[in-house]
């Protein structure tokens, strides 16, 4: 299920002038995100800003704290399906996010990846280094930010791969725009597929053409590993999230300024394109038999992100 928010729109951040948060469930905790089976919550203590619970929907005395205290940097949740995983976009300041990866313990114990604080940065961006030639801007080991954005892209169904996105380099020079990798979290590994190595192959002149990266039909869905769930039951998913999608447009455009009406639909006219581009793109990528879900699955995921951005900006 793909947890990805976009802010990177004009008309987006237009309207986050007016976002009203909801009221918390209880008086003490602000609820940041609830998990896809609804068994847990990720919540904000009142006061508290620095640091994050993990909070059972049956019994809220059952607590227990997301990582340590975090300072002044934005946090951003992305729970996978099978909830045993929880994916924290750090944003670390201007042209710097980082990631933190935290796995399932007892209860609603959720401990960082690998020990430590569970950071991605230097794991994934070697990774891309050795796969793709390129050369690190440092030498030494990276901290968290150092090389420039990592950002959420999707968790498969199987809860077993979370897809990442790179995002580094020079205002007037060289970089790289959206280069993927997947995390395997069975086997603790980044891997590319065919599909990926197809997608990366133009993050060098995505940096560097803005008007490219308006066009481009980037990824929205990560490839399972296990076998899809059946076509009917995609269809269903996609016909839900297509009508929510109608009813969400329809309050935003509403709700709009003139001048934001046409930006809005504009964009909305350039998304629906660059949904089917990339659905026909992601399902070539599969053997044949499977090409019909994979469709399906990638229009599904790529409507409820798109849903997610505009209740930020609408609810």
């Amino acid at each position: 299920m793909n947890r990805h928010f976009s802010l990177s729109s004009k008309w987006t951040r237009q309207f986050l002038a007016l976002l009203v948060l909801a009221s918390p469930l209880r008086a003490e905790d602000q609820v940041i995100l609830t998990s896809p089976r609804g068994t847990f919550q990720i919540v904000q203590a009142e006061g508290q800003f620095d640091r994050e619970w993990v909070v059972s929907a049956k019994d809220r005395t059952q607590r227990a704290a997301l990582g340590g205290a975090h300072d002044a940097q934005p946090h951003t949740y992305y729970i996978s399906p099978d909830e045993r995983w929880i994916f924290a976009h750090v944003h670390m300041g201007s042209g710097m996010a980082a990631a933190k990866l935290f796995q399932r313990g007892k209860g609603v114990q959720f401990l960082p990846w690998r020990g430590g604080e569970g950071w991605l940065d230097d794991p994934a961006w070697r990774f891309h280094w050795r796969t793709s030639g390129s050369k690190p801007r440092r030498a030494s080991s990276v901290g968290p930010g150092d090389e420039g954005i990592i950002d959420f892209v999707a968790w498969s169904p199987d809860s077993a791969r979370v897809l990442l996105a790179l995002r580094a380099g020079e205002r007037q020079g060289k970089g790289i725009y959206m280069w993927h990798a997947y995390l395997n979290v069975r086997t603790g590994k980044l891997e590319l597929t065919d599909y990926l190595r197809a997608v990366n192959r133009g993050a060098a002149r995505r940096w560097e053409d803005g008007e490219l990266r308006a066009r481009w039909a980037r990824p929205a869905s990560a490839e399972p590993l296990d076998p899809l769930p059946p076509e009917a039951e995609l269809k269903r998913r996609g016909e839900v999230a297509e009508a929510r999608l109608n009813q969400l447009y329809a309050k935003a455009m509403q709700a709009a300024k003139d001048d934001v009406k046409k930006l809005l639909r504009d964009e909305q006219r350039n998304w629906l394109v660059q949904r089917d581009t990339g659905a026909k793109a992601y399902a070539a990528a599969s053997p044949k038999a499977e090409q019909s879900q994979r469709r399906r699955q990638f229009f599904a995921d790529t409507t409820e992100a798109r849903n997610r951005e505009l209740e930020l900006v609408v609810e």
